[in-house]
Order: C-alpha cells, then sequence, then structure tokens
C-alpha cells in the first residue's frame, strides 16, 4: 500500500513537471531567522502556512522538518543573511580532506 501511493505521489510530480508547471521552489528571502525548525523560525521563518515564502503548486502548508535520529543538531540549520539555507556538519559527519 505505502509502495503504491508513492508511485502514485511520484507520477503526479513528474506529471506536473513535464507540463513545465513548478512543484515547490524557496528563495530563503529572510533576515535574521536564528536557527532550527520552530515553525515560524529557524529556517521555516516566512513559512507559517497558509501565508508562506515558498512558491509551487505544492507549497500550501509545506514546512522544513527535522528527521528523526538525524545526527545533525537544530541549531545547525539556518538561513544566512544572502538568502541561502545551511547546514552545517555535525559532530559525527564525515569530513573531506
Amino acid at each position: 500500500m505505502k509502495c503504491s501511493i508513492l508511485i502514485l505521489w511520484l507520477g503526479l510530480f513528474v506529471a506536473m513537471a513535464a507540463d513545465g508547471q513548478l512543484i515547490v521552489s524557496d528563495q530563503y528571502g529572510v533576515v535574521d531567522t536564528g536557527s532550527g525548525f520552530g515553525l515560524g523560525s529557524g529556517i521555516n521563518s516566512g513559512i507559517n502556512p497558509p501565508p508562506t515564502r515558498l512558491t509551487g503548486t505544492v507549497a500550501a502548508n509545506l514546512r522544513y522538518i527535522q528527521i528523526a535520529g538525524s545526527t545533525r543538531g537544530a541549531a545547525l540549520h539556518y538561513i544566512t543573511n544572502s538568502d541561502e539555507m545551511v547546514i552545517l556538519p555535525g559532530a559525527n559527519s564525515d569530513t573531506l580532506s
């Protein structure tokens, strides 16, 4: 059942993309947002459904969430003043040399 629902959603997104519709976009246009995943703060600043900074056909009621079991703490996720989302490496992250 879960697989068929996933395939249905995937098919819907592919059909929308093939039709030239924007599915979801985020310009991160907020300043001094803090960090974390709280509704209306951190990387969700400006996303307080129904008003939202997200655009696209599926943007209504979307927001960023932290996945359970993530090794990166909420404080490592933020938006810079240059309108970029940053995810800093966590304590358990691999480093490149």
